[in-house]
Parts: structure tokens; sequence; C-alpha cells
């Protein structure tokens, strides 16, 4: 991904103040990387995900070579469509990142408490509305003054992940990296 220069927001960036320090991600959300993230997310086919993880890990360790995470943090899915799916995607993609940094997944440092409605076919600032305290931090002992690796298949406006950074450093944590598989644009959705 190209990056914006030093304190400089991108086209990519989110609306507003920005939480995290850096995101990340393996390719555009388009071809088969697109393909890869709907059958995961949409087909249930979750032998997908290590293959994803990997690629990820490889941009991770590029990219963020002078960070030491303490924890690797999946973005939640509300209960209601976790249920639904069977499984979090962002769980399944953080989990063996998780494991070759030997370090904790951290699937409790976040909960979503709204379920909110999907995000797919809204604008920027509507993205950014819908998600507003969508999440919590349940155990703000447990995330004081630690870095994290914020993982989700998906960056379209950054909403949903600066969300989450703003969550977990209102929390108490140090820092907040984020990595995705894809980085979309709102206009691949409407393809």
């Amino acid at each position: 991904m190209e990056d914006a220069p030093a304190g400089r927001k991108c086209e990519h960036c989110p609306a507003g103040e920005i939480f995290f320090s850096a995101a990340r991600a393996v390719a555009p959300y388009e071809g088969v990387a697109r393909t890869i993230v709907e059958r995961l997310k949409y087909n249930y086919r979750e032998e997908y995900a290590p293959w994803m993880a990997m690629r990820m890990l490889e941009v991770a360790r590029s990219e963020f070579a002078h960070v030491a995470f303490d924890a690797v943090v999946p973005v939640p899915l509300h209960r209601t469509r976790r249920r639904e799916r069977g499984f979090n995607q962002s769980e399944l993609l953080a989990r063996p990142i998780a494991k070759a940094f030997r370090v904790p997944l951290a699937v409790s440092a976040l909960r979503r408490v709204r379920n909110t409605p999907s995000q797919t076919k809204l604008s920027k600032r509507e993205r950014a509305e819908n998600i507003r305290e969508a999440f919590s931090v349940p155990d703000p002992p447990a995330v004081q003054d630690k870095v994290f690796l914020l993982v989700d298949d998906v960056y379209t406006t950054g909403a949903t992940l600066n969300e989450c950074a703003r969550v977990l450093r209102a929390g108490g944590a140090r820092d907040v990296y984020c990595l995705s598989f894809c980085r979309a644009t709102l206009h691949s959705f409407a393809s």
C-alpha cells in the first residue's frame, strides 16, 4: 500500500482525528483478493484464512519491523452476527499472526456492544457515524500501556479500525497499528 507523507492524511484515511499510528494491507480490494475475502466472509470458506494471514504477516513483518507488539486484537463481531456466520473472519486471520509474533491473541480486549447495520452502502461520513460507540474495552487494566496490532479483513474508509483504535487508546492502550488483507475504496463496492 502507498503511504501518505509523515503527518499527512491520504485519501484512504478516516475522517477526523486518527487514533492508530499506521494502517497497512496486503492488496487492493479487487480481482482475486476480493474474491478470496468474499468467499471467506460470505461463503464460509474458512480454509482461505491461513493463507491470507500469512500474506498479512509478511506485510506486518516488513512494515512494522520496528514495533514490539504486546498482543494481536481481531476486530470483534457483534454476538448476533457471529452466531449467524459461525465465526469471526478477523479472528481467523489474527490467530496465526499472533502465533507467529509469539504474542497473545487478545479476543477479549475489545467487545462489540452495538450490532451496527452493514457499512457497505454508506458514505465515509455515514460509516464513521454508524460505527461510533459500537465497541468497548471490558477490562481497561488488560490493555493499559500495551501496543496492539489490530486485524481486520478489509480497510475501506478506516472508520471501523479507527473507532476500535480510539476505544483501545481511551482504555489505556499506548499504541495501535492496523493490518488488513485488503484495502478498498468506496467505489470498490459499487461494482
